[in-house]
């Protein structure tokens, strides 16, 4: 059985990409799990602190209305869960038995101008709190055990503010190499961006069509990837996987979201909830299933690779 004590694990990404609902739809999604999905016959999370326990109740209460995902962050918040899984493996030529893996997370979520300053320059911006943010970062970075590093699937703007602001973060750590064994980046807003492709299949075919490493290059320049070959481990294992907050109606394979309102497609407060409103409010519930936003934890906590591309630092 794994260590159950928490270890600090990192999450940054610019404004607006969708750091703070990736954490919030965690519970929901371990209801979801399939059993036998991924190797794992269930996959539990568990909050282990009070920010946590309300994350996550106030994202199940947004069901009511639709309106995922979960407003952006305004200070630094420290989020505590654990998750657990449950599976087999082989022991003895053909025997099998039961492998209990529990971690335990400490998550720091930030503001994300905290490290990407560059695309929160005016407005009403507390410099003196973000430097103060910064800070508090750029210390977990010196001792954190892995990193999630969120990308927005559907702005292209953000490739600025990673090439700028990302090799001032890890340089500020006055460490020649981050101690992160492991890396996720999350190509995030995996709906939105498979919904504008239409290639005569459903916005799910199409999203398991592309290759969420090619995509983040497509994203993020070569200096970005210059600055994790340089900074990471040459053996540390980075991963590259899409998730969606809002996922995919399981039949249809259309994204569950509505563009216009900016919301869940199905959701209770909606009168119909499908084209031919056949779905009542259990149903409804049952409709909304985040997608893959538990590979990246996984990934990290056990290293399961399922449904991402997983290359080591040197190779970037």
């Amino acid at each position: 059985m794994a260590d159950a004590s928490a270890s600090e694990y990192v999450v940054i990404g610019p404004s607006k990409v969708g750091k703070t609902a990736l954490l919030s739809t965690l519970q929901h999604a371990a209801f979801a799990w399939a059993r036998g999905q991924c190797g794992f016959e269930s996959v539990e999370v568990r909050p282990s602190s009070e920010t946590m326990v309300e994350l996550f109740h106030e994202v199940t209460a947004t069901l009511k209305h639709g309106q995922l995902p979960i407003n952006a962050s305004t200070e630094l918040t420290e989020y505590g869960f654990e998750v657990s899984t449950r599976g087999h493996r082989p022991f003895l030529l053909f025997l099998r038995r039961e492998h209990v893996t529990r971690v335990g997370f400490k998550m720091l979520d930030s503001p994300g101008g905290a490290i990407f300053g560059s695309g929160t320059e005016g407005g009403d911006v507390d410099y003196e709190a973000m430097a103060r943010f910064r800070e508090h970062l750029v210390n977990s970075l010196r001792t954190a055990r892995g990193l999630l590093l969120c990308v927005s699937a559907i702005n292209p703007d953000q490739a600025f503010e990673f090439f700028c602001d990302l090799p001032q973060a890890f340089n500020r750590t006055g460490l020649a190499e981050l101690p992160a064994q492991r890396v996720a980046i999350c190509v995030t807003k995996a709906d939105a961006f498979t919904s504008q492709r239409s290639w005569g299949r459903s916005s799910l075919e199409n999203l398991r069509a592309e290759c969420p490493l090619e995509v983040a290059r497509s994203i993020l320049s070569k200096p970005t990837f210059a600055t994790l070959r340089q900074f990471l481990r040459p053996d540390a294992q980075v991963a590259f996987g899409f998730a969606s907050a809002y996922g995919f109606l399981e039949h249809e394979g259309c994204a569950n979201f509505d563009p216009e309102r900016q919301g869940l497609m199905v959701h209770v407060g909606d009168e119909d909830g499908n084209t031919d409103g056949s779905f009542d409010p259990a149903r409804k519930i049952d409709a909304w299933q985040p997608y893959q936003v538990l590979h990246p934890f996984l990934f990290l906590a056990t290293g399961m690779s399922d449904g991402l591309t997983v290359v080591k630092a040197k190779d970037l």
